[in-house]
């Protein structure tokens, strides 16, 4: 959520007003979520003075099963247009990749790829070569393909026991990116081994980020902040400031361990603490190692600030699964450059990537 570091009363607008016409469950139920499920909470700062009221604009709505949360800093006209251009975006995306919508484009594909080569949009092609790129440059660990591991292991589908070493066994034979074949010149995606499928929840947010600021600034926005349910897109035209982006505490739900200054970039947040699953008494993240089968133990949270939308979702995804030390080598051996991150493992230490200064202005330790 914006807000102002030193909880300025002229920096807040009453979320209730913006949202959508709904039911008061509905909005009950949302403004419960809205308090939950942040990855972050975002604060907006300037060098010179405090936002006054008019220069924020806020929009929230729900949106890809989480809330959508805008604050433009630009007049009434120009911030409801770019926020109409941004909701197009995020509703395109949320249509595509939606699995629990037997219409999407995504589900269609699961449900045909394995029979003959699906043909794609150009759009959610693009974004399935990104992610197979992706599953090569992290050695395998993220992975799209592990849709079945969550159905496994009871994210999908209800389960009281920790699946058998055959039942993971099993499923590995329908997991992994190598047992997909792409045509670039059809655009198309067949799948080699049936039963398999794509879960495209740990990229979509981050694809619709970059969309939509990208919308925003067409539309005319030079400042704002959109938080999509914990990632984060933040872009200014002027560097007469930042934007201070509050990591959340993963094991105290309403305290932050720590604050970044960003001027232009997105964050996202890959944490064990808001999906979850406990089989015999223990919990067990929705991160899913695709190389064994299991979820991530010792992990708490991994936060990664990248250029690209796209890039702090699956690096976020992918640092979470390699762990801490792993994660740091692989993103100094890649020389991925505009990619660093933060981590909070098990034993609750905080650390900062190498380059973590790259990207952001300044980190407060």
């Amino acid at each position: 959520m914006s807000k102002c570091p030193d909880n300025c009363k002229n920096c807040h607008e009453d979320c209730e007003s913006n949202i959508k016409k709904l039911s008061k469950l509905q909005t009950w139920g949302i403004l419960l979520l809205i308090a939950i499920i942040g990855c972050f909470v975002a604060f907006f700062k300037q060098n010179a003075a405090t936002a006054k009221a008019e220069d924020v604009k806020r929009f929230t709505y729900p949106c890809m099963g989480t809330i959508v949360d805008i604050s433009l800093f630009e007049s009434t006209e120009t911030a409801e247009k770019a926020a109409a251009a941004i909701q197009k975006e995020l509703k395109k995306i949320e249509d595509m990749c939606n699995i629990f919508n037997p219409e999407s484009e995504i589900s269609r594909l699961n449900a045909s790829a394995a029979e003959k080569p699906f043909v794609c949009s150009n759009e959610l092609y693009s974004l399935l070569k990104y992610c197979c790129n992706a599953y090569e440059i992290t050695g395998g660990t993220f992975d799209i393909t592990a849709k079945n591991l969550m159905d496994l292991w009871g994210f999908y589908r209800k389960r009281k026991t920790i699946p058998s070493p055959a039942e993971i066994k099993n499923t590995l034979t329908r997991t992994g990116m190598n047992k997909v074949i792409f045509n670039d010149d059809a655009k198309s995606v067949f799948f080699t081994v049936k039963g398999m499928a794509f879960d495209l929840g740990g990229v979509a947010k981050g694809a619709a980020l970059d969309n939509a600021v990208a919308a925003a600034k067409n539309a005319g926005a030079q400042k704002g902040i959109i938080n999509l349910g914990g990632n984060i897109g933040c872009f200014r035209e002027k560097q007469d400031g930042f934007f201070e982006i509050g990591v959340r505490d993963p094991r105290k739900r309403n305290a932050i361990i720590d604050k970044l200054q960003i001027a232009n970039g997105f964050c996202a947040t890959s944490g064990d603490y808001e999906r979850f699953v406990t089989l015999n008494g223990k919990k067990y993240s929705h991160i899913m190692n695709p190389l064994t089968g299991y979820p991530v133990q010792n992990m708490c949270s991994t936060t990664v600030v990248a250029a690209k939308g796209i890039d702090s979702d699956i690096f976020s995804t992918a640092c979470f699964i390699l762990g801490r030390e792993k994660a740091d080598r692989f993103i100094h051996m890649k020389k991925i450059n505009d990619v660093c991150f933060c981590s909070v493992t098990e034993d609750d230490s905080f650390n900062y990537s190498h380059s973590f200064n790259h990207i952001t202005k300044e980190v407060k330790k």
